[in-house]
Parts: structure tokens; C-alpha cells; sequence
């Protein structure tokens, strides 16, 4: 099928570090600690992220910061604090992926390799190809002891990316692969959406029930999107939707080249973009 892209309103451990409390006055111990070992690491993102120029004397001056970072996170205080705060439970994450990037670009392959090994006992990697954008750490790929890294991402990949439903997009989809998506919404919501306790009124499952045969009946591809987009528009969450595929868009999220304004209880037209609507008599101040 063409995979519906489901988004959903769950937090990912990649994605901790998007949203620090902005009050950095009243900045509790744990965000404090973050802050002290994030010290050690902001400076270095340049060489390590954009890939600045560094002699190897000042990226052992890095792994040096980085090493003492990991160490001060191994603490038995900062341990404890990271219990109760995930940023600075997965400060470590960041600090490990750091290391397999320095070590990997002095060619330390064997340090590269432990580091990415410790990286997987926090949280596999699903996806290996962000990890593995500069050409340092490519190389890891090549190295013979990296298969067993590969091959738990491979699997955490079919875990977490549904490889098998992702196939070419068609104007009509088999029936089989229409319940899949359906189903696919349907669980992953079932299993991770955090809100539901705020929907008393919603019966999950059995919107599910009485989604099937919508999807199934289906007349199209695009017809089919719609009810996917109307089921998990159930859950009232800006952040959860069913996002149809790019041969799909210009249909389904194409507007007029205007601009409309409500004018006491008047959609008027405010600006003409497209020079078609207004060879075709659309002008400013028509009424909608």
C-alpha cells in the first residue's frame, strides 16, 4: 500500500531536547545538571555537526570535553536525577553519538564501534542513514564488526518504519493493503496516543469498526485518504493526522492563488495571485 504517514501526539527520544523549559531562573536541579554537562558539548557542534575543520590534536580536545561529560552523568547524583527529568536521562545518547562521530573522523574505528554499541543500549537507532551523513562515520558501514550494529537497526528500522506497507502509489489500492493503513492508525493510536482519557466520549475500537468498511468501499486512493484523515481526526489532536502521499497533495491541499477576507459577514477577495483567476474577471473586493 502507500503507507499512510501517521502522526501522532508521543514523545520520541530524539526529539527530547526540542522543548527546555524557557525559564532558566527557575531552572530545577536536574535541568541544572543538564545544563552543566550541555556546557561541555555546545562548543564543539560546529566541528561535529557541520563539520568544521579540526586538527586531530583538537578533536582529542573534544573527546576530552565528551569524556568528561559521560562521566560526570555516571555520578550517582546526576544518575538519580536523570530518573526523574528525561533530558537528562538522554544527555547521554547525545554525548555517545558525539564520540562515534570524533572517533570515526581519526579513523578510530574499534572506539567508534563501542560508542555506537553503547549508543544501542539506550535506544536503537531506527534510522541509520541521519546518523551516518558525514563521510567519516560511512565508513563505519564498511567495517566488517558493524554488522551486528546494522542488523539490530535493521530490525528496529522494520519495527518502527513498517518497510513492507510502503509501496508504490496507485489511483486504486487492493483492498487488503486499504485495511492495513486503516489498522496501522487504528493500533499505533491505540497503543501510544496519551489523550484519550480527555475523549470519554470516543469508543476507539469501535470508530474502527465503523471506519472498515468506509475504506473498504472506497471509490479511490484519494477517496480512501479522506476517511483515514476523518478517523483520525477523532481524536481532536492538531498534532495526529493521516497525511496523504505527495501524488495526492496538489489534489487534496491545493487553494486558489487569492486572498479572502470575512468583511461584516462577507468573504471578499483581498489580493489576486494567480494571473488565470484574474484574466478570468476574479478582482479585488468580489464577494465570495
Amino acid at each position: 500500500m502507500a503507507r499512510p504517514i501517521f502522526a501522532l501526539s508521543v514523545s520520541l527520544v530524539l526529539g527530547l531536547t526540542a522543548n527546555l523549559p524557557a525559564d532558566a531562573d527557575e531552572l530545577s536541579p536536574a535541568m541544572e545538571a543538564y545544563e552543566d554537562v550541555t556546557r561541555l558539548r555546545d562548543p564543539h557542534s560546529d566541528v561535529i555537526y557541520q563539520g568544521a575543520a579540526a586538527t586531530p590534536e583538537e578533536l582529542r580536545a573534544i573527546l576530552v570535553d565528551l569524556d568528561q561529560g559521560l562521566a560526570k552523568l555516571d555520578t550517582p547524583l546526576y544518575r538519580d536525577l536523570g530518573e526523574g527529568n528525561e533530558y537528562l536521562r538522554y544527555r547521554r545518547f547525545n554525548f555517545l553519538i558525539d564520540k562515534v562521530k570524533v572517533h570515526a573522523r581519526l579513523n578510530e574505528m574499534t572506539e567508534a564501534l563501542a560508542a555506537w554499541e553503547s549508543v544501542q543500549d539506550i535506544a536503537w537507532l531506527s534510522e541509520i542513514s541521519p546518523f551516518v551523513s558525514d563521510v567519516h562515520v560511512q565508513r563505519l558501514l564498511a567495517d566488517p564488526r558493524s554488522a551486528g550494529i546494522r542488523a539490530q537497526a535493521e530490525v528496529t528500522a522494520r519495527w518502527a518504519g513498517y518497510p513492507a506497507l510502503k509501496t508504490p502509489y496507485r489511483e486504486q489500492l487492493p483492498v487488503a493493503e486499504r485495511i492495513a493503513g486503516l489498522s496501522l492508525i487504528w493500533s499505533v493510536a491505540r497503543d501510544n496516543f496519551v489523550w484519550f482519557d480527555q475523549l470519554p466520549e470516543l469508543d476507539w475500537d469501535q470508530a474502527y469498526l465503523e471506519t472498515l468498511p468506509k475504506v473498504i468501499e472506497a471509490k479511490d486512493t484519494a477517496d480512501y485518504y479522506r476517511e483515514l484523515m476523518r478517523f483520525a481526526a477523532l481524536l481532536k489532536d492538531g498534532h495526529s493526522n493521516a497525511y496523504p502521499p505527495d501524488e495526492l497533495a496538489p489534489a487534496m491541499y491545493s487553494r486558489p492563488g487569492l486572498r479572502t477576507a470575512l468583511v461584516e459577514d462577507k468573504v471578499l477577495v483581498l489580493e489576486v495571485r494567480d494571473p488565470a483567476l484574474a484574466k478570468s474577471g476574479v478582482k479585488v473586493g468580489d464577494e465570495i
